[in-house]
């Protein structure tokens, strides 16, 4: 986190401290977009920014940090009329925005249904030992994600984050079986009103970031925005053992919206 000096703080402090009736729809959002960008670029960015931030562009708030570094560089280098020099960084600030994309998703409505939790390929669907679920058993539903997918992270059931698990580890292909335990990962572990999951983002060859937004105690949404990670990665969700899973292998879903399966009434804690 890097410290704003006192005059870059005074000079937000007066700016938050204006009034912004009478002004226009245009003013307000220069003005805020403006603010924003100086808290982003200085790392000093609440959730509360990241919130606001999406109401004008569908952004990770994660990726500015590329973003405006790359676009500046682009300004510079055309600023001084070197076109083919400048189109470089231009191209990555454009393959930044594209990565970096938060669209909106609307949840699918309905009792015990599970939403992907990433946007991808299902790579695999089986069973597998897990002494943190009733019988020792869940089922497994793995998404490989690669570069030109949105890389959002999204609760897959409305309930409440119990604890938040980060190991490091190796940097496998994502495609690999073995990524799922030896590489760099983060668990999300919820407790919802038909069960305990899990949702494991998994860190692959290129993707060496793993970003996550909540904490134990927070109360999420079904859909809701957990995470994300850097660059082509790799999604697991554990389910109870019982859950009705309605995707396959080879079939593609997006995070927050494609339903996963139907929990069962077996995983729903006593």
């Amino acid at each position: 986190m890097i410290v704003l000096p006192p005059q870059w703080s005074c000079l937000m402090s007066r700016w938050e401290a204006q009034p912004i009736e009478g002004r226009t729809i245009r003013g307000r959002t220069i003005f805020g977009a403006s603010r924003l960008l100086l808290r982003f670029l200085f790392g000093c960015a609440s959730m509360e920014d990241m919130d606001e931030t999406r109401r004008w562009i569908p952004i990770a708030p994660d990726g500015w940090r590329f973003i405006g570094p790359l676009a500046l560089l682009t300004l510079i280098a055309w600023w001084f009329g070197w076109f083919w020099i400048g189109l470089i960084p231009a191209i990555l600030t454009g393959f930044a925005v594209w990565f970096f994309r938060d669209p909106e998703r609307e949840a699918p409505a309905g009792d015990r249904l599970a939403v992907a939790p990433a946007d991808g390929k299902i790579i695999s669907v089986d069973s597998v030992d897990c002494d943190r679920f009733p019988g020792a058993r869940a089922t497994r539903v793995g998404i490989m994600l690669t570069v030109f997918n949105c890389h959002i992270n999204r609760a897959a059931a409305e309930g409440v984050v119990r604890d938040v698990r980060y190991q490091r580890g190796r940097f496998h292909n994502a495609l690999f079986d073995k990524s799922s335990e030896e590489n760099e990962h983060n668990v999300v572990a919820l407790d919802t009103a038909w069960g305990y999951m899990e949702i494991k983002q998994i860190a692959g060859a290129i993707a060496r970031r793993v970003v996550c937004y909540c904490k134990p105690g927070d109360r999420l949404r079904r859909g809701q925005r957990i995470g994300l990670i850097r660059f082509g990665s790799r999604t697991e969700i554990l389910l109870p053992a019982g859950t009705e899973i309605w995707v396959k292998k080879g079939d593609r879903v997006r995070g927050g919206a494609s339903i996963l399966g139907r929990l069962s009434d077996s995983g729903k804690p006593s």
